[in-house]
């Protein structure tokens, strides 16, 4: 009796500690909650870099990438994608990090490709893909009073990658909301798209802020990011509500800093 004891109880702690755990454990942890399809998963980053260099394109993580692009083409093979929203429930899931390296990963192929940071609460990506800010961004176009500020004076090419840009948020403040709906940002979009093969745009989590909502109508996939041990189960029900309720096209996850084998 003690020794099945001894076999029960440290199992049956076990189970309960995984019945009651409010994160994301794995794969299948998600797919039992949520028929939005998963196209991949991003292995932990080891070297703790930001972005994938020259010389590691045989690494775990840039095969990780690889893949993804891989598996996106393939999935949405009859459809038309340029725009690539990236978005998350909160912060620290990795949207940045995975928009960096995806756009490091298009540019590959000799496209040309633009990442556009329009999370004006965590503004990370220019600092991510190891440039410097620039003057100008996205907030100063939108709210300039004359046409002064051009495309070509927000543009920041990414240092070791020739086909990669970016566009930081900007010096000035934004509403999400307004600016995202209105004519200079649509006339910014439609010359973004007629200049780049791929627009990424480096969002603000979805959970709680109605900006990313408003972008909705510039992107052909929204990509939601979720990580091993950090997102919560309950959050996943925002990505379910977004392909139910269609608020975005083509709604996809992305598994982040994956260790586990299931």
């Amino acid at each position: 009796v003690a020794f099945l004891m001894g076999l029960v109880v440290p199992i049956g702690f076990i189970h309960l500690k995984e019945g009651l755990s409010t994160k994301v454990k794995n794969k299948k942890n998600v797919e039992d909650r949520i028929s939005v399809p998963i196209i991949g998963e991003i292995v932990h980053n080891k070297t703790k870099k930001n972005l994938i260099e020259k010389g590691e394109e045989e690494s775990p993580l840039a095969q990780s990438f690889r893949m993804m692009r891989m598996n996106l083409d393939f999935m949405l093979s009859k459809k038309k994608v340029q725009t690539v929203l990236v978005t998350s429930a909160i912060k620290g899931e990795g949207k940045t990090f995975f928009s960096s390296n995806l756009g490091v990963a298009l540019a590959s192929s000799s496209n040309k490709v633009l990442i556009l940071e329009l999370d004006k609460h965590n503004p990370e990506l220019i600092e991510a893909l190891g440039e410097t800010k620039k003057e100008y961004g996205v907030s100063n176009y939108l709210n300039q009073n004359f046409n002064t500020i051009t495309v070509n004076d927000l543009l920041i090419p990414v240092s070791n990658n020739p086909n990669l840009f970016a566009i930081g948020l900007g010096s000035e403040n934004i509403d999400g909301l307004e600016s995202f709906n209105s004519n200079r940002m649509n006339i910014l979009m439609n010359q973004l798209r007629n200049e780049f093969d791929y627009i990424i745009i480096d969002s603000a989590p979805i959970g709680k802020l109605a900006d990313t909502l408003a972008l909705s109508k510039f992107t052909d996939c929204c990509i939601y990011m979720v990580r091993e041990n950090l997102s919560k189960l309950d959050d996943l029900a925002i990505i379910e509500d977004v392909k139910v309720n269609k608020k975005f096209k083509n709604p996809m996850v992305v598994m982040n800093d994956v260790t586990s084998n299931t």
